[in-house]
């Protein structure tokens, strides 16, 4: 079975969360947590990759420059022996010291075992050849010219490649510039073998396996879902807005009732007296009336603004729990499973 592609891959997250066409989730938000979970995976899943470093007539040896690192493991010194020298190592902050005897001399060669994330090459065309006409690249270089790729593309450190016919997988150690078509690889370790123009070069996919990937899926989909349980907060925004307005309303049944009374107050004081021009007692009660019924609008308004209020909490609080308790439990299932 082929290891799916980073679209494929975005596509069956899409599809697992049952949003294909990213009317919830965007494949920029879904592909924003594969970083993370390519992080994770690695504590349960280790990829281990060899680094070539040089001493300095000390047992310490200096990590800070090492891309991704997540910890070192342990170191081979002397190298390239059968058996292998494998030792222990102790780290202090960006320095790893060798847990040996002697003290190296200086310009000597150490491996440094180091656990790294998972990678998912973003390549649309895993396919090269090496470019060298007329001419072959000999064993023990770490550059290598390759063309026929892809029109564009940055490889990041750490993917790793073959050569079609020779022996060894080779890890860039430095970020590969793709223009043309066509670009420098530089690599460890240094070629196993010669190779000439023309042969065939192929980059990894991914580190993930079949059930990795599947695992993979489980977990992003997870990740996503808790981080969108926070959209539910925008709801919870809508309803303090509605309450803003129902406070206003009220504001204005208050001056209403206010207006009201003064109405009434200025009547009260016309009765049984004489009065030119009709009859302004029954005018004011006719004002206060007015201003009782104006009243009773501005609070059937308000309490329209108290149900939208109560309607966006339950809506923040059923989506938010929702989707927060869907995710934790698909978190914890793929965890479980790793």
């Amino acid at each position: 079975m082929a290891k799916r592609t980073y679209t494929e891959l975005t596509d069956r997250v899409e599809e697992f969360l049952q949003d294909s066409t990213n009317v919830v989730f965007s494949a920029t938000e879904i592909q924003s947590m594969f970083t993370d979970v390519l992080y994770r995976i690695a504590s349960y899943k280790l990829v281990i990759t060899r680094h070539s470093l040089t001493t300095i007539a000390s047992k310490e040896l200096q990590i800070a420059t090492i891309a991704d690192l997540i910890d070192p493991l342990y170191a081979e010194y002397t190298v390239d022996k059968n058996p292998r020298n494998f030792r222990n190592i102790i780290r202090r902050g960006n320095t790893v010291e060798l847990d040996i005897n002697i003290i190296p001399t200086a310009a000597e060669t150490v491996y440094l075992y180091c656990k790294k994330p998972h990678r998912i090459n973003q390549m649309t065309d895993l396919a090269g050849a090496i470019d060298l006409p007329g001419d072959t690249y000999a064993a023990g270089d770490t550059t290598i010219h390759v063309d026929g790729l892809q029109a564009t593309a940055t490889i990041p450190v750490d993917t790793e490649f073959t050569i079609a016919g020779i022996q060894g997988v080779y890890r860039l150690t430095t970020a590969a510039t793709i223009a043309s078509s066509e670009g420098d690889l530089t690599f460890f370790p240094g070629l196993l073998e010669a190779v000439a123009d023309g042969v065939a070069v192929t980059f990894e996919q991914s580190t993930l396996d079949p059930i990795l990937e599947d695992l993979f899926i489980n977990y992003v989909a997870a990740r996503v879902a808790v981080s969108k349980s926070a959209k539910y907060l925008q709801q919870i925004n809508t309803a303090l807005t509605a309450m803003t307005a129902t406070t206003t309303a009220l504001g204005k049944v208050t001056a209403e009732v206010a207006q009201a009374i003064a109405d009434l107050d200025s009547g009260r004081s016309l009765i049984n007296a004489v009065n030119v021009g009709g009859k302004p007692q029954t005018e004011y009660v006719n004002y206060a009336v007015a201003g009782v019924g104006n009243a009773q609008g501005y609070i059937s308004e308000a309490n329209g603004f108290i149900n939208e209020v109560v309607a966006e909490l339950n809506l923040a609080r059923s989506g938010s729990r929702t989707t927060l308790e869907w995710g934790k439990a698909l978190e914890r299932e793929t965890i479980s499973e790793l």
